[in-house]
């Protein structure tokens, strides 16, 4: 039997039996000993493997629920205005949203930068990669 301790702090047992007295001699003793980093780096592989796919599985279901809460507060019906230099915007918007560009808003402070990257994430359908300042 061999107990084999993983970094994680979890241990892992490994035994053989057999029905048959004085099966395991002390080569197969040692032949186990001597396993024994090797099993531990295999189990840790596991261990490691099964936690980045849980962390992938929450950085999913994150990713859903923020793409979720960029839908319903997204309300573009309440950017108000038709005047040419707002038409240029959204123009601006549309060319840059298919883009990984990276887009600085500057404006006086109440001018509606804010609204603007979620109309970015809205066109992109993806990441944002917008700032305000």
């Amino acid at each position: 039997m061999a107990i084999i301790p993983t970094t994680q702090g979890s241990k892992f047992t490994v035994s053989f039996y057999s029905r048959q007295p004085d099966t395991y001699l002390p080569d197969h003793v040692s032949l186990v000993d001597r396993l024994q980093q090797s099993i531990k780096l295999t189990l840790e592989r596991l261990l490691a493997f099964d936690e980045i796919a849980r962390l992938n599985e929450q950085l999913g279901r994150e990713n859903k629920y923020l793409q979720e809460q960029v839908k319903s507060t997204a309300n573009f019906n309440e950017i108000v205005g038709s005047s040419p230099k707002l038409k240029q915007v959204f123009k601006q918007v549309e060319k840059v949203a298919p883009t990984d560009a990276t887009v600085l808003l500057t404006g006086e402070s109440g001018t509606g930068k804010s609204c603007l990257p979620a109309l970015y994430i809205r066109c992109r359908c993806g990441t944002i990669n917008c700032w305000s300042k």
